[in-house]
């Protein structure tokens, strides 16, 4: 997992003077992933602590960007989120071995 956050943190870097229209439908693909893979039935928590992660480390590369103060706030974030389809965490095995 640290690794995995590690490599979302580096991603945002190099790409946190795209828009925010560009930005999210390429993170939304690489959550997508992560979430088909890990996305077992006794990990949803585990799946949500990373979806809450990489939410943060956006808004913070986000706020990065500029020197005005408050242009982004999380409410704003959340909101541009919600507009553009952000995708949340979902399970695809439901059940056990």
């Amino acid at each position: 997992m640290k690794q995995k956050k590690e490599n979302v943190k580096k991603w945002l870097k190099e790409n946190m003077h795209s828009s925010i229209k560009e930005i999210v439908p390429k993170l939304n693909i690489k959550l997508e992933g992560h979430y088909r893979y890990y996305g077992i039935f006794d990990n949803f928590k585990a799946l949500q602590s990373f979806t809450r992660f990489v939410v943060e480390a956006l808004y913070r590369a986000l706020r990065r960007r500029g020197q005005r103060v408050g242009w982004l706030t999380r409410i704003k974030l959340q909101q541009t989120l919600k507009s553009l389809k952000f995708t949340r965490p979902k399970l695809y095995l439901l059940y056990g071995y």
